[in-house]
């Protein structure tokens, strides 16, 4: 079992709160890695 799954299993039902933060934050990390690539992209 992986750390998240323990993490997901350890979170009651009803912290969402938790879990927004969470998609939002990958959601940030994947626009950083897209902006980045788009800059190398034009670069080239």
């Amino acid at each position: 079992m992986s750390d998240d799954e323990a993490t997901a299993q350890s979170m009651s039902a009803g912290d969402g709160k938790s879990l927004l933060a969470r998609s939002w934050l990958e959601g940030a990390v994947k626009a950083v890695f897209l902006g980045d690539w788009l800059k190398t992209a034009m670069c080239s």
